[in-house]
């Protein structure tokens, strides 16, 4: 049976899975739509670097040829994307170490922003996607809620 009280909270699994789908949201916005935190495709590599990347020159090991910027050159930033921290309040989600340096560097270049770490840090798309949730699961609380008979007794 559902309270009214329980509408709002979410479980950690909740969370959990929301969390992974916004980093696999990031991930599919930076590599395959090729747009930054702001939905702006981002700036062409320079000449000179799309061709040793296409040459598979730019790293000893990589991962992307493209000369199209999609962040990924030995496709560790983008895999090192993940949750680690869930409870019952939310998620954090981000990178650690080298990679959390990556993406602080590029945040500073050009328009390579693959979060924003000024204000809300996701482009409008997955906050989109994370107000669907959290409505979706609300929405399925309160059908849940409503469905629950309520009796009245008259007399003794």
């Amino acid at each position: 049976m559902v309270k009214l009280a329980d509408i709002p909270k979410k479980t950690p699994q909740f969370w959990y899975a929301l969390s992974e789908k916004v980093c696999n949201a990031i991930r599919d916005r930076v590599q395959k739509e090729h747009k930054n935190a702001n939905s702006e495709t981002f700036n062409n590599y320079s000449d000179w670097y799309a061709n040793l990347k296409s040459q598979r020159k730019a790293a000893k090991v990589q991962a992307s040829t493209s000369t199209v910027p999609d962040m990924t050159l030995t496709g560790k930033t983008m895999a090192d994307l993940q949750t680690f921290e869930v409870n019952k309040n939310g998620a954090t989600l981000g990178w650690i170490g080298l990679h959390a340096g990556i993406v602080e560097s590029l945040h500073n270049r050009k328009n390579y922003r693959i979060v924003n770490l000024n204000g809300d840090p996701f482009a409008k798309k997955e906050m989109d996607m994370i107000m669907k949730a959290l409505e979706d699961d609300a929405d399925k609380k309160i059908k849940a809620y409503c469905q629950t008979p309520t009796i009245i007794k008259i007399g003794a």
